[in-house]
């Protein structure tokens, strides 16, 4: 109870309709350049499975590329 009066917490709104994300139909899509520079190069090992918690992993089947502008 908070100031005499009981209060829940209310669950997301799942009824409103969100907005796609993109460009409309019709329109040019817009996709941010490649950066010139790219000064910082990190490997980020992974030890255990992000979806189970599983140490158990199997070799390597894609590798993934993530650039981030700051």
């Amino acid at each position: 109870m908070k100031h005499g009066k009981p209060y829940f917490f209310k669950s997301p709104n799942r009824s409103k309709k969100q907005k796609k994300t993109g460009s409309k139909k019709g329109h040019k899509s817009h996709v941010r350049p490649m950066p010139q520079r790219i000064d910082e190069y990190r490997h980020v090992p992974v030890s255990v499975c992000p979806e189970c918690g599983n140490s158990e992993l199997n070799r390597v089947q894609e590798i993934r590329v993530h650039l981030l502008g700051f």
